[in-house]
């Protein structure tokens, strides 16, 4: 038989799923060694003791540490406080009834022939608790002597090409270790404030294994890691950081986990229906985030990784009074310049048009890609829009979510949604590309504003 070129077979489990590259592994010799280049090559690593073990053992392997290109490091856990014997049957009760009606409805709409309804083994609900209790047990030992801290700092010692990291609340939890035994139910921010303490481990680890990072993604993190993050940090960091070319930033200004508590406790009774606490308590710390943010904490950050190809800086929510988190130059230092500059994507930000004109102009040359979203606009969308068809060769833009203007004599809105029949969002993201006439007038804004 005339064997395969090496190249050729390559190019086949590159194609495969780990449990198809797992299999070809047990093929021969050869097929092992080529398959183990792709099995590891991104590696996963939850807030669970097994999952941080499997981390180490995967660290300490010669082969596989080699083959790892990409870390996703997740920080969800179980929340506090651990629920009773009786408060977690209840829970996994309520969850037993809701999954029924889910079910239900899925046969009156006949999709169980296409294999959408599938029967439920039965719970042994006691099982069920002790594993939960356990593993709550085993978290708290593993938070209170920073365990989860110390895999990571060896794991990145030996983890020598290693590429990508990203720190998150926001994996998906199938075929987890938190998918048995119904952990999933009780996960959730479990840091306070938010990240900010797993991000400062990371960094160090990053500074103390000299990793040559190209992309760092963290989300969400709370917006008070970047106050307490001095020049002088910034200085040992940033040369770790020097190779990024992409950055993604997911950052919450929603109050923490200890002062929603204490907001809850103090408006207890205050509110109608029953005593229920209706209070709203995402964005509260937007305008506190604003001004921490004019100090330039971000500004200097981003300034300092100079090969800088695709960055994302979203926030969450905006104040009541319109207040975002940050503006357009909290972000860019308006004399900084990043010649390989591709990509730029922001939500919920204040953007000073003039500003964002200037750098568009410096970068012309490379910038083909943006993604704006519940943007505020400190002039007229649709002067800002036509401007920026005008003097930008964009490959792709999207446009979308609520977008605020001031301009006389209208304050401007428009609610731009892609799932939308009549949404603006096709029209708006042809004209970027294409040319023509902008979309967005004063008679096609959202309700209550523009021309009656």
């Amino acid at each position: 038989m005339t064997p395969f070129p090496i190249e050729l077979m390559h190019m086949i489990v590159r194609c495969l799923d780990p449990a198809d590259i797992a299999n070809f592994r047990l093929s021969c010799w050869q097929f092992s060694e080529i398959g183990l280049e792709y099995l590891f090559e991104d590696a996963v690593a939850y807030l669970h003791h097994r999952s941080l073990l499997r981390l180490s053992e995967l660290a300490s392997h010669q082969a596989a540490s080699q083959a790892v290109r990409s870390l996703r490091l997740d920080i969800d856990g179980l929340m506090d406080p651990v629920l009773s014997n009786e408060e977690h049957v209840a829970k996994a009760e309520q969850s037993e009834i809701r999954m029924q009606e889910i079910n239900e409805l899925l046969i009156r709409k006949n999709l169980a022939k296409k294999g959408l309804v599938r029967p439920r083994p039965k719970r042994n609900l006691q099982e069920e608790y002790e594993v939960y209790r356990a593993t709550a047990i085993t978290q708290d030992v593993i938070l209170r002597n920073k365990i989860h801290h110390n895999v990571w700092t060896f794991a990145l010692s030996k983890l020598s090409n290693l590429e990508s990291i990203s720190l998150t609340s926001q994996i998906s939890y199938h075929n987890s270790p938190w998918d048995a035994h119904s952990l999933g139910a009780h996960l959730g921010e479990i840091s306070d404030p938010l990240g900010v303490s797993d991000l400062n481990a990371l960094l160090k680890a990053v500074v103390k294994s000299e990793t040559r990072l190209k992309e760092l993604e963290v989300g969400y993190i709370s917006w008070r890691f970047f106050p307490q993050f001095s020049v002088s940090d910034l200085s040992h960091v940033l040369p770790s950081l020097s190779h990024l070319t992409t950055l993604v930033l997911q950052i919450t200004t929603s109050l923490g986990i200890t002062e929603v508590q204490e907001l809850r406790e103090e408006l207890a009774g205050i509110t109608e229906e029953g005593g229920r606490d209706e209070f709203e308590f995402e964005g509260l710390e937007a305008t506190e985030c604003s001004e921490a943010m004019e100090d330039g904490h971000l500004r200097r950050f981003i300034k300092a990784l100079p090969n800088l190809e695709k960055l994302s800086v979203t926030f969450d929510y905006r104040d009541e009074d319109g207040t975002c988190g940050a503006s357009f130059d909290d972000i860019f230092d308006k004399n900084g310049t990043w010649p390989r500059f591709q990509y730029l994507e922001l939500s919920t930000v204040l953007i000073q048009s003039s500003e964002f004109l200037s750098f568009a102009a410096k970068h012309h040359h490379t910038f083909r890609e943006l993604v704006l979203e519940g943007i505020t606009l400190d002039s007229s969308w649709i002067t800002f829009l036509t401007t920026i068809q005008q003097t930008m060769n964009l490959q792709d833009a999207d446009v979308s979510g609520n977008l605020w203007g001031q301009t006389e004599p209208y304050a401007e809105h428009w609610q731009i949604w892609p799932d939308l029949r009549d949404s603006l969002w096709p029209e708006l993201k042809e004209f970027l590309i294409e040319g023509g006439t902008c979309p967005l007038n004063h008679e096609n804004m959202a309700l209550g504003y523009g021309a009656l």
